[in-house]
């Protein structure tokens, strides 16, 4: 409880109107830690019942524009504390480190809030994405998508034209994608190396400020689901997988791809 006190009063000074309550969840978690519990279920019930009661108290202090540092203080909580369940003991995980590291995420800002990326000053690049997924299917209906004799006609091209759409429209679908005009996109479906379903490979191309890695995924996931929807009276059971990025170029982080 020393550790997390000492954190507490150094968090304080970034914003002092939450200083009230961060100095409550000092006293809260040291009665806690002092409490005794006998029981085996419900370990530590008096610090979860305080630490409901604090969450509940931060969405309010948020609204009033200093959770921040009480936000960093629960990240604190769920990684050095723990119940045991059987004697209902806090146990100190590790100690906490002199600065907590800022957010790497581009769509949070200083604050954590949510936003859409500014990617008007960024020069305007040739990008391309690679993505693919599998489709996993009995034997024999595999034969029917391969032999043109599925009971909704022709599977393959179906798939092809609903990837392409999606990958036009994952703006409409991923709520901080921007709007590319894509310069083009190429969808492959073909059996899988092991024989076991479909392999669908999708690319999206662009010259722009943004990537295009979000329309090579979103046109995979959209181009196996019409697969699924124009096969699933044969086969309810097909399952969707291996859905990733396999490569992309160009933008301020240069040339990527995948291992393996």
């Amino acid at each position: 409880m020393r550790r997390l006190s000492e954190a507490l009063e150094q968090l304080v000074p970034q914003q002092r109107k939450a200083g009230g309550l961060l100095r409550a969840l000092t006293v809260m978690l040291r009665g806690a830690h002092h409490k005794p519990t006998h029981h085996r279920k419900g370990a530590a019930p008096a610090f979860y019942k305080h630490l409901t009661t604090l969450k509940v108290l931060g969405k309010v202090e948020r609204l009033r524009g200093c959770f921040h540092p009480i936000r960093k203080v629960f990240g604190f909580l769920s990684n050095v504390l723990q119940a045991d369940q059987d004697g209902g003991r806090l146990l100190a995980a590790s100690a906490m480190p002199p600065e907590l590291p800022s957010t790497s995420l581009s769509h949070l800002n200083a604050a954590g809030e949510v936003h859409m990326v500014e990617v008007g000053e960024r020069p305007a690049t040739r990008r391309e994405a690679r993505a693919q997924g599998l489709i996993v299917m009995r034997p024999e209906v595999l034969a029917l998508v391969l032999e043109g004799r599925a009971p909704k006609g022709d599977v393959l091209a179906v798939a092809r034209v609903a990837a392409i759409q999606a990958a036009k429209r994952t703006w409409e679908l991923i709520p901080l994608c921007h709007p590319i005009a894509l310069s083009g996109v190429e969808v492959a479906i073909e059996p899988s190396a092991d024989g076991s379903g479909l392999r669908l490979e999708a690319s999206a191309r662009t010259t722009g400020s943004t990537g295009v890695e979000m329309e090579a995924l979103t046109a995979v996931q959209v181009g196996l689901l019409t697969l699924y929807d124009m096969l699933k009276s044969a086969d309810p059971a097909m399952t969707i997988s291996g859905v990733r990025l396999l490569s992309k170029s160009g933008g301020r982080h240069g040339d990527w791809q995948c291992d393996d």
